[in-house]
């Protein structure tokens, strides 16, 4: 599956929740500016390589703030970084990170994907200029 037909599902996600109000309506503007952002930066070439994405992943997955969760669809769990506030070990962005879909390995998604995002928490940094090598990537458990 490739990046665009991934944010495809989670726009495709957004309506249903939209449509069906499962998505309180001060969160729908957050939702569908985030899918259009994600999308928009691949369009433009805005996209890490695929072994820098697994390398943010590596680490999103250790740090406190990466949940997991069902989605509307049985076959597909959707991973974030919480719940986009700030909580007791720092900030979170909210943002769709990771997707597993019909039990496959968990794959990169969304802010995972784009090589200009950075974590909120400072565990990853933005790739200069477009660079699609591996990330900067730091360990939040400190190891």
């Amino acid at each position: 599956m490739t990046p665009t037909e991934l944010m495809a599902l989670g726009l495709h996600r957004i309506i249903s929740m939209a449509m069906f109000h499962q998505l309180p309506q001060r969160w729908l503007w957050v939702a569908v500016r985030g899918g259009w952002r994600y999308l928009s930066a691949m369009v433009h070439g805005d996209i890490t390589s695929d072994h820098a994405a697994l390398q943010r992943l590596d680490v999103c997955q250790r740090c406190g703030a990466f949940e997991t969760v069902q989605t509307g669809r049985t076959d597909l769990l959707a991973s974030y970084c919480g719940k986009g506030v700030h909580d007791a070990d720092g900030a979170t962005c909210g943002c769709l990170l990771a997707v597993t879909i019909q039990g496959r390995p968990i794959a990169p998604a969304g802010k995972l994907m784009v090589a200009t995002e950075r974590c909120p928490r400072g565990h990853w940094q933005p790739l200069p200029n477009g660079q699609q090598g591996p990330a900067s990537v730091g360990d939040p458990a400190g190891r």
